[in-house]
């Protein structure tokens, strides 16, 4: 840890690591360029129902939130418009 985070020397109390392989997402190449794509067509999204969360992104919470986010956006921009 201190090698990797340097900031961190002094002050790591210790270290436990899990390797836990099928625990972990696992997507081909391409997944990205793929998630990229369709949050692009979901931008143009009129509908009242909308797609987020980490089924769609699989990688990280940070991406489920992000999308989550993206979509209540739209239902709420939809919402504005009627």
């Amino acid at each position: 840890m201190e090698r990797t985070f340097p900031e961190c020397r002094g002050k790591v109390l210790f270290v436990h690591l899990v390797r836990w392989n099928i625990g972990i997402a696992q997507f081909p190449p391409g997944r990205l360029r793929e998630m990229t794509a369709l949050r692009k067509q979901l931008e143009g999204w009129r509908e009242l129902f909308d797609l987020c969360g980490d089924y769609l992104d699989g990688l990280s919470s940070e991406g489920a939130l992000r999308t989550g986010e993206e979509a209540a956006e739209r239902v709420t921009n939809h919402l504005v418009r009627r």
